[in-house]
C-alpha cells in the first residue's frame, strides 16, 4: 500500500512576485555626508610643508599677525603691490596638491568678504572701494596660505610657544577633539540611516542631534573620569626650547624689512 505524499497548502503554491521599486539616492543623505566627510577632513589636515621648509609654529603666528597689521596699515598701491609679490612667491613654494584646497578655501572665504564690501560701492567712492577689496584678497590668500600650511598640533604648540595661558590653550585643545569624535559619530550615524534606506530622513534630525548630544555627554564623562585616574593637573607638558633656523631669521628679517619700508613711505609722503 503506497502512501501519497503530502500536498502543499494553497497558500505556499503560489508566487507572488513583487515589483522591486529602484531606490533614489537621498540628497539629504548625501549633502550632509559630504559636509561631515569635509570637517574631518580638516581636523585631519596634515602639514603640506616639507620638512625642510617648516616654520616654528610660534614664528608663523607671529609673522602671521605681523603681515596681517602690514596689509592693514598701508594706503599706498605700490606698499600693497610689493605685499602682493612677497605673498605669490609665498604660495608659489607650496606643493601643487597643496594649491587646490588653498584656492577653494581662498574663494570661499573672498565671497563672504566680497558680500560685506559690495555694500561700500553704493557709499563709498569706487577708487577707494578697489584699494580696499584689493587689500581684502591679499589679507584672505595670507590667511588662507597659514590655515593650510598649519595643522591642529602645529597650532597648539604655536600657541605654548607664545605663552599663552594653559587653560586658553586645554580649552582649544579639548574642541578640536571632541569635534573630532562628534562628526566621527554624526558619519557613522548618516551611513547607517544611508544604509538603511530610510526615506524620513527629515523627521530624524531631532533624533540625530539627541543621539549627539547623548553620546557627548557620555564621551565628556568617560574622559574626565580617565583625566582624574591618570592625575592630570592641569598643567600640561612643558615642550623643548624652539631652536630657530635660518629660515625663521629670513621670514622674520623680511617683515621688520617691511615695517621699516611702510614708515620710510609714510614719511616721506
Amino acid at each position: 500500500m503506497t502512501q501519497t505524499a503530502p500536498k502543499l497548502p494553497a497558500w505556499l503554491q503560489t508566487t507572488d512576485q513583487a515589483a522591486l521599486v529602484a531606490g533614489q539616492p537621498n540628497r539629504f543623505l548625501i549633502k550632509n555626508l559630504a559636509l561631515v566627510q569635509q570637517l574631518l577632513s580638516r581636523l585631519t589636515q596634515p602639514s603640506t610643508v616639507v620638512a625642510h621648509q617648516k616654520q616654528l609654529p610660534g614664528l608663523q603666528l607671529i609673522n602671521l599677525l605681523l603681515t596681517v597689521i602690514l596689509i592693514v596699515s598701508t594706503h599706498q598701491w605700490l606698499f600693497l603691490w610689493l605685499l602682493t609679490i612677497l605673498t605669490l612667491f609665498k604660495l608659489c613654494r607650496l606643493p601643487v596638491q597643496a594649491l587646490r584646497p588653498l584656492v577653494k578655501r581662498a574663494l570661499t572665504m573672498g565671497g563672504i568678504a566680497l558680500c560685506l564690501i559690495l555694500p561700500n560701492l553704493v557709499i563709498g567712492q569706487l577708487a577707494t572701494t578697489l584699494f580696499f577689496m584689493c587689500r581684502t584678497a591679499v589679507l584672505v590668500c595670507n590667511l588662507a596660505y597659514f590655515l593650510q600650511t598649519t595643522s591642529g598640533p602645529e597650532l597648539l604648540l604655536g600657541l605654548r610657544q607664545l605663552h599663552l595661558p594653559n587653560l586658553l590653550i586645554l580649552t582649544f585643545d579639548i574642541t578640536l577633539k571632541y569635534s573630532h569624535v562628534l562628526a566621527q559619530f554624526l558619519q557613522e550615524s548618516l551611513w547607517a540611516i544611508q544604509l538603511r534606506t530610510s526615506r524620513q530622513t527629515k523627521q530624524l534630525v531631532g533624533s540625530l542631534i539627541g543621539r549627539l548630544y547623548l553620546s557627548a555627554k557620555s564621551y565628556i564623562n568617560e574622559l574626565y573620569q580617565a583625566m582624574l585616574l591618570r592625575g592630570y593637573t592641569g598643567q600640561p607638558v612643558v615642550p623643548k626650547k624652539a631652536q630657530f633656523s635660518w629660515r625663521d631669521w629670513q621670514s622674520l628679517i623680511c617683515n621688520v624689512g617691511l615695517f621699516g619700508l611702510l614708515f620710510f613711505i609714510r614719511r616721506s609722503n
